[in-house]
Parts: structure tokens; sequence; C-alpha cells
């Protein structure tokens, strides 16, 4: 099942306002998503996967971009999670180390980024076999190898029954 703009604001409630993260971009990083995740590999989570792309990628353009827009800085700057700041009396700060990976690159900036991430990671994780190879018996480089192709693996089915 693709999902649809209405899905994902009901899985995701955050992101309920029109207003401020309007249906044209969902659906515009929804048919990305969809695009870009084979559904093969993702199989039953490829909804779950695209949702969290989308809130990631939405929360990048409307949300990050838009506050430090709002703020002064240009439209789409790049900001990174807050360290340290200052107003007065007031200090804030945030010890992000914990849940930030420095090889994610940009998807360590959303909280949906680094669930992304990992589950890509899960889903990327187990072997593929691209193809079967024939070789031929006997000497083979100075090895011997026995005749026939290799074993293909199970027969693809969904094993979620």
């Amino acid at each position: 099942m693709a999902v649809t703009v209405q899905n994902f604001r009901a899985n995701f409630p955050a992101f309920a306002s029109t207003v401020k993260y309007p249906d044209s971009s969902i659906t515009f990083w929804l048919t990305y998503a969809y695009l870009l995740l084979p559904a093969r590999r993702w199989m039953n989570l490829i909804d779950l996967g695209a949702q969290l792309f989308v809130a990631h990628n939405v929360t990048l353009d409307q949300g990050l971009s838009a506050a430090e827009g709002a703020n002064g800085a240009p439209s789409g700057m790049t900001v990174g999670p807050v360290v340290s700041k200052s107003v007065g009396d007031l200090t804030i700060a945030y010890d992000v180390g914990v849940g930030v990976n420095e090889q994610d690159g940009h998807w360590s900036l959303t909280n949906y980024g680094t669930r992304f991430v990992k589950m890509a990671r899960q889903i990327g994780s187990g072997p593929i076999q691209v193809g079967i190879g024939i070789v031929p018996p006997g000497q083979f480089g100075g090895v011997y190898y026995p005749m026939g192709p290799g074993w293909p693996g199970p027969l693809f089915e969904n094993f979620s029954d």
C-alpha cells in the first residue's frame, strides 16, 4: 500500500498542520521516497521507511529551514543540532552525541532520520545473491571447483504469514 498524505499525517501527528507542512511538500517527498526505496528489499517495511524518509525531509525543509528563515537567515540554509544557546541568564545546551553518528551526515539532524538510517541498515544488512555462476569442472586457475551452479537460495516468498 502506498502511503497517502492523510495516512502520513495520522501516523505522524506532529505534521498535522497543513499550513506549516503543506500537502504538496509531503506529496513530493512521498513520491521521491517510493522512487528511491526498492520495494523488493524493504518488503513490508517500505511504508514505514517512506514515512520516516518524508518526516526527516519535511522537518528539514519546512521545520528547521523555515524556522531559520523566520529568524533572518536565508531560507534553506544548512543548520545543525543546537549545542548551546544563551539569552541573558538563560542557557540551553543539548548533548546529542549519544544519538548522532558522524557517518550518517544529514540524517543525524532529525530523530526521524536516525530511525530511517537504522532501519535502512537493518534491511540492507543481509547478503544478496545477484545471480548464480557456473564453473567448469576440474582445474580452473590451479584450484579445483566442483561442477555445477551455486545454490540459488530459498524461493522468494512472503514469510510474514
